[in-house]
């Protein structure tokens, strides 16, 4: 049997084998990355960041600009679409070439980071596992915040991590670390972190480099928007000192009621989703070995990835978790960094030491199998499409042995004194606890064979097991089970071309100057409206709706309500609904009969409600 050694010594004699898997992981990830683009919905996020980056890069309003739209996140995540808009045209075609672009950048910008720090075929690895990954593809192949970051932050490690980095390329990193911020507030650990890191890897020089890179879009972009910026920074710092720009007190529509089961579920959509980044660092932390990182000069830029990405995990895991404004929104939020995972993993894996300490081995092993565990129990919605839609009242009506009228939810509910109902919401309750006590029993089963096998290096067996773990996850990573899971947005229509389809005509039927009344959802349907006017509170929907009198306060905030609604109504030219508000609109027309349906579009998607429906008025 060959050993692991003289295998490493055959394997890297052949060069040009991981250069052709890394072009291979590379066509196959840019085919998804633009297939992927062309069909998935547009969510409302990507078309407030175009269209709201539209009307800031235009100057027509200005980001945190009283009574303009809602500016809820960084004033970048909208004027760095907006700006490719300006140059390239309005349109969520634009937003899409452009989101793949930097898509493509941030592969090579992973193979490239991997393979200075490891080797051409670890490069090769993980670039197969990020490309295998199709959730993260279809988050990155849409105009939304997280492709944007994850590209900016490749380029941030590229150019910060490492001794022998030049002062200008840690400038150079600082400045991406400043915009990254400038994108995403809940990035803002990097920014300490990243001076933290410069400062112990190449000292006080070095560092004020990274610091002067950071001013240049971190500061000067408070700069530009000072003070109205502190808008977006009292829900981070609710202080009493910036009492002046807290939001008006009202009570949200949007206010969801999650329970616990939600939340746990969330969590392990996260591991589902980035199923290598994530488990992949874990290993790593258990696996490595630090005389090796030592060796080649590795340990601090371990230690300040991981670091990085275990806060930013906590951060995301109270942005969403711990909150109730958007708890399943966790899986997506990984996507900002899960690639820090993955470049953690690029960086240990020749120096992993597989046989280590007992307790060490245990620990790793516990960690597997919990987060194993953890996705069996999230993973209900696979089972179902496994077993079919009518599984649940399948078994409920089956008949009992030797009572042949009798059904099973029967005997259940006359044991408990329940109806059928209660019988069907507990077995959705505890089946997938069922299903998590069937794979520990596995799990148990083939660790006793492992410990068998491996009777006189046990430690290696629990590793082995772990790296089993490991392995056979991220083979599955493109299934239901884990990445392809996340399918909400699949459409089996050119969505691009149906938007833009709808745009023109719209566009030809409206006039310039216009006023429109705005009631759909993605809001990308109006940059191919350039010259009208709209009611900018309306662009976020119901997460912008809020109960209150205070009409100004709502306006000059970026918010609205129903007397606002109401009010509007009697200024505008034109209501554009889509089809899944038309039944609001209806009710507010039939207030106010002195509008006429003058046009009906096809669906945008493939869903039938995505029609948009043009009233004019008479």
């Amino acid at each position: 049997m060959i050993s692991p050694r003289v295998f490493k010594e055959k394997i890297t004699q052949y060069t040009a084998l991981p250069l052709v898997l890394s072009a291979l992981a590379f066509l196959y990830y840019a085919f998804q990355l633009w297939e992927f683009g062309q069909n998935q919905i547009s969510v409302l996020d990507e078309g407030l960041y175009l269209f709201k980056g539209l009307l800031f890069s235009s100057g027509k309003y200005a980001p945190f600009q009283d009574f303009g739209p809602w500016t809820n996140q960084m004033p970048f995540a909208f004027l760095i679409p907006g700006w490719v808009e300006q140059l390239f045209g309005p349109g969520l075609r634009t937003g899409r070439f452009f989101a793949f672009v930097i898509g493509i950048i941030t592969f090579i910008g992973l193979w490239a980071t991997s393979y200075r720090f490891s080797n051409r075929w670890v490069a090769a690895l993980i670039t197969i596992l990020f490309a295998l990954n199709s959730a993260t593809t279809k988050i990155y192949s849409v105009s939304t915040s997280q492709g944007l970051t994850s590209f900016l932050l490749i380029g941030f490690l590229w150019f910060t991590l490492g001794k022998d980095r030049k002062d200008w390329q840690v400038f150079a990193g600082g400045v991406l670390a400043g915009l990254i911020v400038m994108v995403r507030i809940n990035m803002l650990p990097i920014l300490p972190l990243t001076l933290l890191y410069v400062f112990w890897e190449k000292g006080w020089r070095s560092t004020l480099w990274s610091l002067a890179g950071m001013a240049i879009f971190f500061g000067g972009g408070h700069i530009a928007y000072w003070p109205e910026i502190l808008k977006i920074w009292v829900k981070w710092i609710p202080i009493s000192f910036l009492k002046e720009w807290f939001p008006p007190k009202t009570v949200p529509t949007w206010n969801p009621d999650n329970p616990f089961g939600f939340r746990v579920a969330s969590f392990f959509l996260a591991f589902r989703f980035h199923f290598a980044s994530l488990l992949g660092a874990i290993a790593s932390w258990f696996f490595l070995s630090k005389n090796k990182l030592d060796q080649n000069n590795s340990t601090k830029v371990v230690g300040f990835l991981s670091i990085l990405l275990i806060i930013f995990f906590f951060v995301h895991v109270w942005a969403s978790l711990l909150n109730d404004y958007c708890v399943f929104c966790f899986p997506t939020y990984t996507a900002f960094y899960s690639i820090l995972g993955l470049l953690i993993l690029a960086i240990t894996l020749p120096s992993w030491n597989l046989i280590k300490s007992l307790w060490g081995n245990l620990t790793g092993l516990a960690a597997g199998i919990f987060v194993v565990l953890g996705i069996t129990y999230s993973a209900e919605d696979s089972y179902l499409t496994l077993l079919g839609e009518d599984f649940y009242r399948d078994v409920l009506n089956l008949k009992v042995p030797f009572l042949t009228k009798t059904q099973l939810w029967q005997l259940v509910a006359n044991k408990y004194t329940l109806d059928k109902i209660d019988v069907l919401r507990l077995f959705h309750t505890w089946l997938p606890v069922v299903f998590v006590l069937v794979f520990l029993v596995l799990l148990t089963i083939l660790l006793l064979c492992s410990l068998f096998f491996f009777k006189r290096n046990t430690r290696f067996a629990y590793s082995g097991i772990f790296l089993f773990i490991l392995i056979a996850g991220s083979l599955l990573t493109p299934t239901t089970l884990f990445s392809g899971y996340y399918n909400a947005y699949d459409c089996n229509t050119n969505v691009v071309d149906s938007y833009e389809k709808t745009g023109l005509e719209l566009s030809a039927i409206i006039p310039k100057d216009s006023t429109v009344y705005w009631a759909g959802y993605s809001p990308v349907t109006l940059a191919y409206l350039p010259d009208v006017t709209i009611f900018p509170s309306q662009l976020n929907g119901g997460y912008s709706f809020r109960i209150s009198n205070e009409n100004d306060a709502l306006l000059k905030y970026g918010w609205w309500n129903e007397s606002l609604a109401k009010q509007w109504l009697t200024q505008t030219d034109f209501i554009l609904s889509q089809g899944n508000n038309i039944d609001k609109v209806n009710n507010l027309i039939d207030t106010s009969t002195s509008f006429d349906l003058i046009f009906t579009s096809e669906p945008q998607t493939c869903e039938p409600k995505s029609q948009l429906y043009l009233y004019r008025r008479k």
